[in-house]
């Protein structure tokens, strides 16, 4: 049987087992012949996770059976009821549990799992070896090398008998000219998604390449179903159809004479057709190249109103912003009454003067007040010191009467030791005593000299008081005079903001219906645009189709002569399949095409333990590992931008 047919017949068999979810298998086709021995309602998926390489990291089986008492064979490290709370246990390599469940499913993890098949994944960038780890995130020319064999260490005939579909996903974000021998290719939104499908006792050996950017690949899924075929064929139907296929070659050779007469006139029409398309080739090029420069002069003016169009926002904003600037200045000139106002400041001003002239005769008071007790302080002063002169009198003659009592005693005796000291200590104050006297009669003649020069910087500053106060009558008599002058000054103002005012919003009026009207012509631009873009699009094909359709008469009379040859052949080829498939042996072809499919047309047997014998179906899950592209690091925040020109004018007077 061709390889075509047998993968389709494959593929279809995928289609049709709901094996991807992990505890729903399809029912296993009934053989031909009954097996020797009755398979167990048991079902196993048997989950293999490989890494990028194709080596074995870790696999697991889930087995499922009908509810009830239920023992099972299998090399496990542990195991755990996956759809009920039932309790199982594991002794050895036995597996017990019991559950009422209409189906219950358990998982196994397998100690030392062998896969039948020996999976490679070998990776070349550039043409020099990579390791999955180092590639995730590269870029460059990429060869991934995938190969499966048959893996000698395990036993049983799971090559012989399992069928393998492996697909593989391409990202389109990151790899371009993906070639992939042997694959059936699909699209999946961007990205390619490749298909190989391997019969059983058979295995791969192909390479895949691609042009990668930041390379990363989705994880690789290899699925492995037991095939197992039963095909009835209708070998009558198929005779019949044949008899009604050598019907239809006689009719076809009668027709073919037809055919070879009406190709010689076609083929004298063709050089007049060729002659036209030449002339039609040459307008449409003068076509062509006017469109080119009507869409280039239009392009140029486009971008100029797209511009134009940019800064309309910008203008509006800040006509209305002017606008509204001169309405809150008009609204606060308003409210203003400079007549009211000056009065106000004036009456204040005139309070302020009669104020200062009251303080500065209370000042005046005080200062009188103040010499006379200067005078007063300075006869204290003379009393003081005629005190002080007689006090340093009477302590000298004191001091002399001591020193006369301390002479008439004998510095030998007790009565001098005695009175000595305090006799010393006595005229040591004394001393001391007219000292402070004349020392503190000296600070306050120190302090009435200040006070005196005090005295008459006070009277200074009094006349200089006296002569401000009648400055500041005379300035607010001044102020009432210019009162009027500065309110005629102030409506006339007034009137002036309010015409700016009444321009500006006409302004702001203009400036809106001017974007408006940019707005529009660049909206109706735009579909002029388009249309000479279709114009241009249009004289393009017409120039392409021109060309095509003078190189298609050529062909034309090449392919009408060559037409008449193969009527002739045509009918020589249906004579023969008249003549020759009579004899045709329909079911001989049939058998020698079903045969080399391969496969056990018997139930297949356990994975998990020879001890199990037959199970109702077996299936295989491999997953290879992804390859991720390491993460980005994050980009630096943009920096500010610098305000424009608009922007700092706008600033000058605080507007954002």
């Amino acid at each position: 049987m061709s390889k075509r047919l047998a993968s389709a017949i494959f593929a279809l068999l995928f289609a049709l087992s709901a094996f991807v979810p992990a505890l729903a298998t399809a029912e296993t086709p009934a053989p031909s012949e009954a097996p020797e021995a009755e398979p167990s309602e048991k079902e196993e998926v048997i989950y293999f996770n490989l890494d990028a390489s194709g080596e074995v990291e870790s696999a697991y089986a889930v087995n499922s059976f009908p509810g009830g008492d239920i023992s099972d064979r299998g090399d496990y490290s542990e195991v755990r009821v996956l759809n009920t709370s039932d309790e199982i246990t594991l002794d050895g390599d036995e597996v017990r549990l019991s559950s009422d469940a209409s189906r219950v499913y358990y998982q196994g993890a397998l100690k030392d799992p062998c896969l039948p098949w020996d999976i490679s994944l070998t990776y070349e960038l550039d043409g020099k070896a990579v390791s999955p780890e180092e590639l995730g995130g590269k870029s460059g020319s990429l060869e991934i090398r995938f190969t499966v064999e048959k893996n000698g260490r395990c036993a049983g005939s799971f090559y012989e008998d399992y069928a393998l579909q492996a697909s593989f996903t391409m990202p389109g974000e990151c790899c371009s000219g993906v070639s992939a021998p042997g694959a059936t290719v699909a699209n999946v939104g961007a990205d390619k998604q490749l298909t190989f499908t391997l019969l059983p006792g058979e295995g791969i050996d192909t390479v895949i390449s691609a042009e990668v950017e930041d390379f990363s690949m989705p994880a690789v899924s290899i699925n492995g179903i037991h095939l197992n075929l039963s095909v009835d064929v209708d070998t009558e139907d198929i005779k019949g159809q044949v008899g009604q296929l050598v019907s239809a070659a006689a009719q076809l050779d009668n027709g073919a004479a037809a055919l070879v007469s009406g190709s010689n006139e076609l083929l004298g029409g063709t050089a007049d057709v060729q002659n036209g398309a030449e002339s039609l080739r040459s307008g449409i090029a003068e076509l062509d190249s006017g469109v080119g420069e009507l869409r280039d002069g239009l392009a140029a003016m486009r971008d100029g109103l797209n511009e134009l169009y940019a800064k309309s926002p910008e203008l509006a904003g800040g006509a209305y912003q002017i606008y509204a600037g001169l309405a809150e200045i008009d609204e606060r000139l308003s409210a203003v009454d400079v007549q009211a106002m000056m009065a106000s400041v004036i009456s204040s001003l005139t309070e302020a003067a009669g104020g200062m002239t009251t303080q500065a005769a209370n000042v005046a008071a005080l200062a009188a007040g103040l010499q006379q007790k200067m005078a007063d302080a300075q006869g204290l002063l003379a009393a003081g010191e005629t005190m002080v002169s007689n006090m340093q009198a009477t302590n000298s003659a004191a001091a002399a009467g001591l020193q006369s009592v301390l002479a008439t005693l004998d510095p030998e005796s007790e009565q001098y030791a005695a009175a000595a000291e305090p006799i010393k200590s006595a005229m040591k104050a004394l001393s001391g005593s007219g000292l402070q006297a004349q020392l503190m009669l000296n600070m306050v003649k120190s302090s009435i000299a200040g006070f005196s020069e005090d005295a008459a910087a006070l009277e200074s500053a009094l006349l200089e008081l006296q002569a401000s106060g009648e400055n500041f009558k005379a300035v607010a008599a001044g102020l009432q005079e210019q009162t009027g002058g500065l309110a005629s000054m102030v409506d006339e103002l007034k009137s002036g903001i309010a015409q700016l005012v009444s321009g500006a919003w006409q302004l702001t009026d203009g400036v809106s219906a001017y974007t408006s009207g940019v707005a529009q012509l660049v909206d109706g631009f735009g579909s002029v645009m388009s249309g000479v873009g279709q114009l241009a699009s249009g004289t393009q094909e017409l120039l392409s189709g021109s060309d095509s359709l003078s190189a298609g008469t050529a062909e034309l009379y090449a392919g009408v002569a060559e037409l008449c040859d193969g009527a002739e052949s045509m009918a020589a080829g249906a004579g023969r399949l008249h003549s020759e498939a009579g004899g045709v042996d329909i079911q001989a072809r049939v058998d020698e095409l079903l045969e080399g499919i391969g496969g056990s047309m018997a139930a297949p047997e356990s994975f998990t333990s020879e001890a199990n014998g037959l199970v109702k179906s077996v299936q295989f899950v491999i997953s290879c590992a992804a390859i991720e592209a390491p993460e980005a690091e994050p980009e630096p925040a943009p920096q500010a931008e610098e305000p424009t020109l608009w922007q700092r004018f706008l600033a000058l007077f605080g507007i954002e």
